[in-house]
């Protein structure tokens, strides 16, 4: 997890105690390359940072497998439209190695993101949205 929170301070400080809810809601994966985060057609429910291994995000378009993204380690991975809108994307996502992930579930980012203004702060640099 040490990777995860040395990562997130390149976008913004965060507190001790925002560090350590983080630390409570932060659920570490070991998952085997091949294994789909995020299903073709369907709704984002997690964040993940990648702290070893190599995600790809891709699609299909005219029968054709299309790649959209790669996130590689100490790097972030997630439909972030999905995510944010809760409606199913046509990306999906999977892994090309045997991976070690944290995910955060949307639920508890919603929940983190109304008492902490810096976690609030961190998803939004991290979405890219600037207000």
């Amino acid at each position: 997890m040490d990777k995860f929170f040395e990562t997130v301070s390149k976008f913004t400080s965060l507190s001790a105690g925002s560090k350590q809810e983080l630390s409570c809601h932060l659920k570490r994966l070991e998952l085997p390359k091949g294994h789909v985060l995020v299903r073709q057609d369907k709704v984002c429910n997690f964040f993940y940072f990648v702290e070893t291994g190599l995600t790809r995000t891709y699609y299909l378009r005219n029968g054709k497998d299309v790649t959209d993204w790669i996130s590689d380690e100490n790097s972030f991975s997630c439909s972030i439209i999905s995510f944010i809108t809760r409606k199913p994307d046509r990306r999906a996502i999977e892994l090309l190695e045997p991976s070690v992930l944290f995910s955060l579930h949307h639920d508890d980012l919603e929940n983190l993101c109304s008492k902490y203004h810096d976690i609030e702060n961190l998803f939004i640099n991290l979405a890219g949205f600037h207000i």
